[in-house]
């Protein structure tokens, strides 16, 4: 302990006090809250523009398709987050009920502490990398016990694999109809290009066969006017 720096100090009170909300809370309340903001917005994401046509058609009836999604987004998060909220404090009171309420607690302050170590990893992991930086937080980091611990932490967070769950929410967000859109885009413009191309083709065309019957006029003329003349 002895060997801990100014930044470790505060990244263990950081730790500690947030633990402690979640040792007042319990597990459920925090694991539920946590799952009502991800899961909300997940949600928000799938269903937001359904959620907000339906709230726009029997209240609100806006003109702005960008505004209704945005409140189905927001409705369906707040209602999702409230109803895992509610669902974690009954959890809750039923642990405390059934005499388990001090495992509640315990694993609520593990799992709020972990939570924000993940968070504080990532931050620092960010903030390391960055090489303008570096010298100027050098002096805070270089002998502490923790930033190391931290970041490479923050590290294994930021480079894992997502791209199967990346894979999976494209496929279930539409990005995919996305895609095909911005496809189907690039094939008109692509198509009237061509049109573009080929109309100017015939009036160049036009344009020479034109000039050219001029020329030839003009000539047949003049040859004319000599054998006249002669």
């Amino acid at each position: 302990m002895e060997n801990l720096t100014t930044i470790d100090l505060v990244l263990a009170g950081i730790v500690l006090l947030l633990g402690l909300k979640g040792l007042f809370n319990g597990l459920f309340k925090e694991l539920f809250g946590l799952i009502g903001i991800l899961g909300g917005v997940f949600l928000g994401t799938r269903i937001g523009h359904d959620a907000g046509m339906y709230i726009n058609d029997n209240w609100l009836h806006l003109e702005n398709p960008s505004v209704i999604t945005v409140t189905g987004f927001l409705a369906t998060l707040i209602l999702f987050w409230l109803g895992m909220n509610i669902l974690g404090n009954v959890l809750s009171r039923i642990m405390s009920a059934s005499g388990l309420g001090i495992f509640d607690k315990i694993f609520g302050f593990a799992f709020a502490g972990l939570k924000i170590a993940m968070i504080l990893a990532v931050m620092i992991h960010a903030l390391v990398s960055i090489k303008a930086l570096q010298e100027s937080t050098k002096e805070f980091t270089e002998n502490s016990v923790f930033v190391p611990t931290f970041s490479e932490m923050g590290a294994f967070i930021v480079n894992a694999d997502f791209t199967a769950v990346a894979n999976k929410v494209e496929e279930k967000t539409g990005i995919e109809g996305i895609s095909k859109d911005l496809q189907d885009l690039g094939t008109s413009v692509g198509e009237g290009i061509d049109k573009g191309l080929d109309s100017a083709k015939d009036t160049f065309e036009k344009a020479v066969d034109s000039e050219v019957s001029k020329q030839i006029s003009e000539k047949t003329e003049e040859l004319q006017n000599s054998v006249t003349g002669e």
